[in-house]
């Protein structure tokens, strides 16, 4: 009901505003050339003042008088000629306002009847699908990939993989490949052979479509892991983001091991620390001893450590009722609304939003250096941007201001590892 009374008030209040000059009442409107008299007279009085002043001699006074009576003479029969301009008529112009605006009221209450929803209530947050809308506010895989190979930190392709004497030559055999395919509308199986070979010389851009073909091709038989390996060629050909499209992919199988490493990865670049633990524990809890997990291990200790998290026996500390726990990669990159404002920049604008993030972080930890996960996300930021000579000066920075730290300089060795600087003599 207070709905309904706001809208009305405001209903009314918009028409009364609208209809208030008519209200007010308006005579009718001196013609123009009752207004060209007006101005004659002023003329004339001013041709009078600047002969006080000395402005002009008598006799140009004298003469411009004469010419200026003759034109009011003029301006004067016109005017009486003409009469004034009659106001509009005040009442129809009302009721035409009136009937408009009414009739706007009407077809704005009968759209919202129609389209919207003034009895829901409120959404709590406690209800809301927040991973659903994270992944929304992700890059699209096209914009992402087109935003790693601007960034110039694109690897280049690897060379085609050595064959025996005589044996023909992979390039040879790769264009024959592809000629085949696209002679064979539906061979599914092609697709797969020639996405192997594509990632076999890292072509992952050009891998992840004919997996995309191959799935459809096969239709509801198509295996959960062919799935898992699409969304795998969409991340490696997007830098290692997880893009929209990808989520996607991955959400097809969600019991694949890829899939569940992916998609924790997504909900790290989302902020999500929690999230992503929780995904990475429990595909380690059921593959303790595939080739993987060790890598994952050592991932998981530096995303806890960094999100300020203590696991126990492979258990996450409940969650605070107040607020989420630090998102690890908060900073590395944009975030949610600048990542989407990404898609439309250019080139050079997305390296300057990029830099102006990084030059930020730098700034912030000159003023705050004991951030040990401000250090670690900078050394981050400079790995991507190739910039080494300011990664090994913040690394500098970072054991000096955590010289009696023995865990933190751990941590920051892990950063740096790929520079090539000296261990900390601590």
């Amino acid at each position: 009901m207070a709905f309904w009374l706001v809208a009305l008030v405001l209903s009314v209040a918009a028409i009364g505003l609208a209809l208030r000059p008519l209200w007010s009442g308006r005579g009718a409107a001196p013609s123009r050339a009752a207004h060209e008299v007006e101005a004659l007279k002023s003329q004339l009085t001013e041709i009078d003042r600047d002969l006080e002043r000395g402005v002009i001699t008598a006799e140009e006074a004298e003469g411009g008088r004469r010419e200026l009576s003759r034109k009011l003479l003029a301006a004067a029969e016109r005017a009486e000629r003409d009469g004034d301009i009659a106001a509009a008529p005040q009442k129809a112009a009302t009721i035409s306002l009136a009937i408009g605006s009414a009739a706007m009221a009407v077809g704005a209450l009968a759209v919202y009847l129609s389209l919207g929803s003034p009895g829901a209530p409120d959404t709590p947050l406690s209800t809301r699908d927040f991973a659903s809308e994270r992944s929304e506010a992700r890059l699209a895989q096209a914009a992402a990939e087109k935003l790693y190979q601007e960034s110039g930190n694109a690897a280049p392709p690897p060379p085609s993989p050595d064959v025996p004497e005589g044996a023909e030559d992979f390039n040879s055999l790769l264009a024959r490949t592809e000629q085949a395919i696209a002679e064979r509308p539906t061979d599914a199986q092609g697709r797969l052979l020639l996405a192997g070979a594509y990632e076999r010389v890292a072509r992952h851009g050009e891998a992840w479509p004919l997996y995309a073909e191959a799935i459809k091709l096969m239709g509801v038989g198509a295996p959960p892991a062919l799935y898992a390996s699409q969304g795998e060629a969409m991340v490696m050909a997007a830098g290692g983001y997880v893009s929209r499209e990808a989520a996607e992919v991955f959400s097809q199988a969600p019991a694949e091991p890829q899939s569940r490493y992916f998609l924790g990865l997504a909900a790290a670049q989302d902020g999500d620390a929690r999230a992503a633990l929780t995904a990475w524990i429990g595909l380690l809890r059921d593959a303790p001893d595939a080739p993987f997990a060790p890598m994952l291990r050592q991932q998981i200790q530096g995303l806890a450590a960094e999100a300020q998290l203590q696991i126990n026996d492979g258990v996450l500390p409940p969650p605070p009722e107040t607020a989420a726990a630090p998102g690890p990669f908060q900073g590395v990159g944009p975030d949610a609304e600048q990542r989407a404002a990404a898609a439309d920049m250019t080139a050079e604008e997305r390296q300057e939003m990029i830099e102006g993030m990084v030059g930020g972080l730098a700034d912030r930890l000159k003023e705050s250096p004991d951030d040990l996960n401000g250090w670690l996300r900078l050394l981050r930021s400079y790995r991507m941007l190739g910039r080494e000579d300011d990664a090994v000066d913040a690394l500098k920075a970072a054991r000096t201001a955590f010289a009696d730290n023995p865990q933190a300089l751990a941590q920051l060795a892990e950063a740096g590892a790929w520079l090539d600087t000296p261990p900390s003599p601590n």
